[in-house]
């Protein structure tokens, strides 16, 4: 490997510690996005005791982790809805056996490989190594309380949120049942999104969100809002999520819900949101690039 990157490790201290991160077997958590191959892959950072870490490297580092990690044949865990899909193969990595490059950005001189694989729907968290599913709640949901739970969080939290019932129509409302470990039943995610953007030229004051996310846990009455994100959605507001899954970050047993974002152009962003009982917190928003340079 010494050949191929070039270099001396014994002067060179960026390679130094690279080469201690790609010793340390640390659990590395990858996304999913979508570009003209297809639908690739790229690890956004770490994951373990002391929960989500970003990975910078130099560019010998990630040619010798895209060598490590991404080369044709490797597996990876794919996850949907908590639970692992099974292991996925790679067809192929960033830099591969004397092949092109996969993708190139212009410019850059430091690039966050990518790799592909046959991902199976629905699945956009992978893993490098498989993790046990997280404990089912002690009780579950029936679809009676997930429908006046959906009631509720549109009669009270939308509106609230300056979305009037009227409004509602307009936008695609999608639910993720979360076994995040806490409480009697599972948490529910419920993401409206209403496809309009709004133009950046005009005054942002007064106008409903375009988006809105809305997580919802059982109570002594029911589900209550415990946590919310709202955003008008355009160039100058804060981005619209992506739902990726749920998986436990800092091997504590319970689950942290990872979000990306819309906006095509930053497909490493990574939004993390744990609970704080009895509510639940935004604990991590790193907007990762894939240039590093």
């Amino acid at each position: 490997m010494k050949k191929l990157l070039g270099g001396d490790p014994r002067i060179d201290g960026r390679w130094r510690s690279d080469s201690l991160m790609l010793a340390s077997n640390a659990e590395v958590v990858f996304t999913t996005f979508k570009t003209k191959n297809g639908v690739e892959i790229a690890p956004v950072g770490t994951i373990g005791p002391r929960g989500f870490r970003s990975i910078r490297m130099g560019d010998r580092g990630w040619h010798a982790f895209d060598i490590q990690y991404l080369s044709r044949g490797q597996t990876l865990e794919g996850y949907r809805d908590g639970k692992t899909v099974g292991p996925i193969k790679l067809t192929r990595g960033m830099w591969g056996n004397n092949e092109p490059a996969l993708d190139s950005l212009p410019g850059c001189e430091i690039i966050v490989p990518s790799a592909l694989a046959p991902i199976p729907e629905g699945t956009h968290l992978l893993t490098l190594k498989k993790h046990a599913p997280l404990a089912m709640p002690p009780k579950p949901v029936s679809e009676a309380e997930v429908a006046e739970a959906l009631r509720q969080s549109n009669m009270l939290v939308a509106t609230k949120k300056g979305i009037p019932i009227s409004a509602l129509p307009k936008y695609t409302r999608t639910v993720h049942r979360v076994n995040s470990g806490h409480g009697t039943k599972p948490t529910l995610v419920v993401m409206y999104d209403d496809p309009e953007i709004y133009p950046d030229t005009l005054l942002a004051d007064w106008q409903r969100p375009r988006h809105l996310v809305v997580f919802l846990d059982w109570a002594i009455w029911g589900y209550r809002a415990t946590w919310t994100y709202a955003t008008l959605g355009n160039k100058g507001a804060p981005p619209r999520f992506r739902y990726l899954d749920y998986i436990d970050v800092n091997d504590d047993g319970k689950a942290e819900v990872l979000f990306g974002v819309q906006n095509t152009t930053d497909p490493l962003f990574t939004i993390i949101v744990r609970r704080d009982p009895p509510m639940w917190i935004e604990e991590t928003r790193q907007r990762g690039r894939r240039c590093q340079s």
